[in-house]
Formats: C-alpha cells, structure tokens, sequence
C-alpha cells in the first residue's frame, strides 16, 4: 500500500496491562518512551526510525516470562523410625525400610503437594556436587501428599512417609543385607497448574542389618579367694569370652557396629543385671574404648584368626559381697552375653553358671577340752552349713612333735579333732578352708587338757550315780554288823 519493496524487520513491543487494565512497563528501553502500540513509523522521521528500530524486540531475540518461585525442597529425617546423624546414615533393620520427613504443606488442601522420594541407581550414583542433577535422580520409589500439621495453618508444616518396598529396582540393585542404599525426594505443587518441582532433599543413606548377630561365647568365670580371712588386693571376678560380629561400621563414624552387652542373673533374685557394654567403634579400631560399665570395664581385643575378637569385664567384688544374704542362692549366678546389632536385633544369649563364694567359713568352735577340739562349720554370718570344709587345728607346743590335724566337716558341717597325747595346755588356732577355696582367718581358742573334776570317781561323777554308791556303802557296812551280831549271839560258848 505504500509502494515498498524489499525485506522488513518486524518491530515488537512487550505489552502487559495490570489488575485495573493499565499498560505496565516491563523493560529499560519501554521505559525511555512511551508508545501508542498502534501507531506505525510511517510518519517518523529517520532519526526517530532508527531510534525504534534499535530499541524494539525481534521475533526469536528475546523472551517475556513471568518468575514463579518453585516450592520448598522436602526433608528425610528418619530411616525406620531412626534419626538421621550428622553424616546422615542409619542401619536399618529391614530390605523394606520406611523413610520419613518434613515438607511445606499447599496453601489449598485441594491441591496438596506431593513428594516423591528416589532410590539411588548404582549406575549412575548420585552426584555429591551436584545432587540437584535429574539424570542422577535414581528410582521413583512412590508418591504422597505432604500431610499438614495443622490444616487450618499450613505454615506450621507437615509430614510425609514413603515404604521402600524393594521393588522399584533391576535385580542387581535390590537392597540386599549389609548392602546400602541413599535416598533423596522432591516436592510438587500442583495449585498453580504449572507442577513445578522443587529441588532435591537432603541425602539420606541406609546400611541394612536386617539378620541377627551369632551368639558370643561366655569361656570363663574366674572368682577371686579369701586368704587369711581377706581378699587380695585388686581381686575382681574376670568374666571372658568371645565374638564374631557381622555389621561394623569400619570408617564411617557416623554409624556404629554392633555392641557386645554382658550380664548376670543371681539365682535368688531372678533379676538381669548389666554389666557393660561396648563401645560405639570398639570392634572397628584398634584400641577399643571399652564403652561404658556400672561395675567394671570391658575389654575388647582383636584375635587375627577369623575376625574373632576377645573380650573380658572385670567386676569389683564388692557387688557380689554386698549381695550376699546368707542363702545359697545369693552366691550363684548365671553370666551372659549378647550381640545386639547396629539396628537394635539381638542375639541368641550365652550364658555359663558360676557360684561366686568369697565369704570364707566359720569354724564354729563348740568347744577345746581334754578329749577333742570340736565344732560346726557354717557360712560365716550365717547358719547355713558348710559340708567338705577342711578344718586345720593347730596345738600348743606339743613333746611328740604333732603341730596341726585336719579334717573334714561332715554333710552337717559338724567336725571334731581328738587331742594327741602329752599334749600341753595352751591356745589352739582353728582355719579352715571351704569347698570353693576361701580361707578363714584363724580362730583361736584356750585349751585345757586337765580333766574337769566331775569327770573322777566319786568326786566329780554325777550327783545321783554319788549318791547311790554312798547308800550302797552304808548299807553294805549294816549289813555286815547285822551278820557279825547274830553269829555272836548263836556261837556255843567254849566253856
């Protein structure tokens, strides 16, 4: 219509009006001038031509799009019900774990956000550089709704929860038990129709402990003994044993390996009594802590051959001392172990039954007298007898050179000594050593080796055995006058 000829350039102006229709500004150069978007250049001049030619956007040089902020990237908190720690790994129990966590809620309950989590794919492990990149973002493990925490206040957040079901993988890459697998989750929102997705959450990973541990081995119980009446110095009941734990944690500090508990039962109470449990990284390093222990220390130490490591407690004795009561029972238990694994399965328990006698015996001295030193030997604060002691008397000063006897208490702990001859008057010592090895202190008693004067005829028999020889005497004597007296008087005289 205007008689050109030749190539034009199509001149365009980005035009958007607000809420109240009015034209909105929307780059640098709209903002020099102001434009009436229907006039044409056909009445500018040159100069001005030219203006707008360089200030105007072209088809395919420039792009108008609005900036719509992607939703808030979800949160993995927990692997099967298990915090996260700092390097954000767990052990889980099970090939099928639940991962759980936290997520913004939509502002429309109709619209809710979902989050999907991924299982990471070997091939391509996820980037811990880049942990936003989608090609690396693994197996879609499922989707849900971000379930608010209070439906009336979206912001105070809400909750999400996705079972790894084992399923979502090729064959090569299932969970398997001591294997592991991370995980990651996105967010989308679907109020706005665009879907967009948020970025990925934080990277958790699990090491799956889905087997129980074997049952340690309990080899030996020693028990400290009473010399002289006390025990020695540093005495401790050593309980020792063995195990061959299967999760370690290795180099990853963040996890830890399977702990070694130990235990007793005393007969009398029935009760399980802990005492010590290792350390978080005692069988993954080279000097082992020890963990903690109410009553002793557990030491553990590596042994080369089949990964098998040592392990001993030593236990002051005064926690068996202080719960003696007297009763036989009191002073035999039964010793444990078990391996509980880094998710919290334990093993079957090993367990060895171990009388702990420390208290030595009471001779119980009834008497020393001029025929035997006796008595009756019994726990020592108690009346409980002990049968097979061995009881040592040790005499005076003696002519025929016999220093000391022994004997056995028999099964009601009675046990006597008979005095050898020429023996002299003075303070006999009394020992004895119990059936499990503990020694009394000694036990003194005076002895006198003159008979008691009851014990001579006569002047020291019992009153009525006295009694009737007297009366037996007086009426031997009458009847003798009685005798005399009649055969005086029927004797003929001689004249």
């Amino acid at each position: 219509m205007q008689g050109l000829d030749g190539y034009f350039k199509l001149l365009t102006w980005p035009i958007t009006k607000d809420a109240n229709g009015q034209i909105c500004k929307t780059t640098t150069q709209v903002e020099k001038d102001t434009y009436n978007p229907e006039a044409g250049i056909e009445n500018l001049d040159a100069k001005e031509v030219e203006h707008r030619m360089q200030t105007a956007w072209t088809i395919d040089t420039a792009f108008y799009r609005y900036s719509v902020n992607p939703p808030q990237a979800p949160t993995i908190n927990s692997i099967d019900g298990t915090g996260l720690g700092s390097g954000g790994a767990v052990w889980a129990d099970s090939l099928t774990p639940t991962i759980s966590g936290t997520c913004q809620p939509a502002v429309d309950p109709q619209t809710p956000n979902r989050v999907t989590l991924f299982g990471e794919n070997p091939a391509k492990p996820i980037s811990a550089n880049n942990p936003d990149e989608s090609d690396n973002r693994g197996f879609a493990i499922g989707t849900v709704a971000c379930v608010p925490n209070d439906a009336r206040n979206p912001d105070k957040g809400g909750t999400w929860s996705i079972r790894d079901d084992n399923t979502a993988y090729p064959s090569k890459g299932v969970n398997t038990n001591m294997g592991r697998r991370r995980y990651h989750a996105w967010i989308t929102e679907h109020s706005t129709g665009y879907n967009l997705t948020s970025g990925f959450s934080n990277l958790a990973t699990a090491r799956f402990a889905a087997q129980n541990e074997a049952a340690p081995v309990v080899q030996a119980i020693t028990v400290p003994h009473t010399r002289k009446g006390v025990l020695p110095a540093g005495s401790a009941v050593r309980v020792e044993g063995t195990a061959r734990p299967t999760y370690l944690a290795g180099n990853d500090t963040n996890l830890s390996d399977s702990r070694l508990e130990v235990f007793m039962v005393q007969s009398s109470s029935g009760a399980e009594t802990s005492l010590g449990t290792s350390g978080e990284h005692d069988f993954s390093t080279s000097t082992p802590s020890g963990g903690s222990s109410p009553v002793g220390h557990i030491v553990i130490e590596p042994v080369t051959e089949g990964h098998v490591w040592h392990w001993k407690i030593d236990i002051n004795p005064l926690v068996f001392l202080n719960a003696f009561d007297g009763s036989p029972g009191s002073e035999q238990y039964t010793f444990g172990a078990r391996l509980v694994n880094p998710a919290g399965k334990p093993s079957d328990d090993a367990r060895k039954d171990q009388m702990v006698d420390m208290t030595p015996t009471d001779p119980g001295i009834i008497g020393a007298d001029w025929q035997t030193v006796s008595g009756r030997a019994v726990m020592k604060g108690t009346e409980t007898v002990d049968a097979n002691a061995k009881v040592t008397v040790t005499w005076p000063s003696n002519p025929a050179g016999r220093t000391s006897d022994t004997v056995m208490s028999g099964a009601d702990g009675a046990w006597a000594v008979l005095l050898p001859s020429g023996i002299e008057p003075g303070e006999v010592s009394v020992t004895v050593v119990d059936s499990n090895g503990n020694q009394s202190e000694p036990y003194k008693q005076y002895l006198d080796v003159a008979p008691p004067l009851d014990g001579l005829p006569l002047a020291g028999a019992p009153k009525h055995t006295t009694l009737l020889l007297v009366f037996s005497l007086v009426l031997l004597v009458a009847l003798t006058c009685a005798w005399l007296r009649r055969r005086r008087e029927f004797t003929p005289s001689a004249s």
